[in-house]
């Protein structure tokens, strides 16, 4: 199926899915990328109807984000729901429900060859989450707009944990004033590659 299909219905959300899930694991989620050294491992649970965890959280917003435009460019016309919306069911309370996002599924392409950026501005900070505090690693490709979320866990080993197109420029430039902030007050450098 073309990747570059304009209209997501009911009736080929499945199909595409299938689609970008062979590409994610082809092209995305490699063994090999690095940073700092690092290898960076893949956070794969919970399954969610026989899909990697971190793969749907890619491909989907959170459904109280519904109301939003994520597609500023207006090339994807996002629904509210589609029929098939595995983390729509009830078994998930308010807080975790997220709802299949075109703009998302297509953005995911930018993740491709993603880690060899030259360009890319990485940073860390400590932040408190649900489950108390963690450190979360941000790297930030301005060009492609895009954001990558790695989390550091105690042991030291990293995940990737989320990505996501960031789709509008004051949101890049909160970004880059985190980015300046934390270089500034001599943050630790970090470097990704592929090995």
């Amino acid at each position: 199926m073309d990747d570059f299909i304009i209209e997501y219905t009911n009736e080929n959300i499945r199909e595409i899915l299938d689609n970008k899930e062979k590409y994610y694991l082809e092209k995305i989620k490699l063994p090999n990328i690095y940073i700092n050294n690092i290898n960076i491992g893949w956070k794969s649970y919970p399954l969610i109807d026989k899909y990697d965890g971190t793969f749907f959280h890619l491909a989907s917003k959170g459904y109280k984000d519904q109301d939003l435009s994520c597609c500023p460019n207006l090339v994807i016309q996002c629904p509210k729901i589609f029929d098939y919306n595995p983390m729509m069911s009830d078994d998930y309370n308010d807080n975790q429900k997220r709802a299949i996002c075109p703009h998302k599924i297509q953005c995911m392409n930018h993740l491709e060859n993603f880690f060899n950026n030259d360009d890319l501005l990485i940073w860390s900070r400590r932040e408190t989450t649900k489950k108390g505090k963690r450190t979360r690693i941000k790297i930030l490709d301005r060009n492609n707009k895009y954001i990558v979320i790695l989390e550091v866990k105690p042991n030291g080993t990293i995940l990737f944990w989320t990505g996501y197109p960031i789709d509008f420029n004051y949101k890049i430039k909160k970004f880059e004033n985190e980015y300046n902030k934390y270089i500034n007050q001599g943050g630790e450098t970090y470097h990704t590659y592929y090995k």
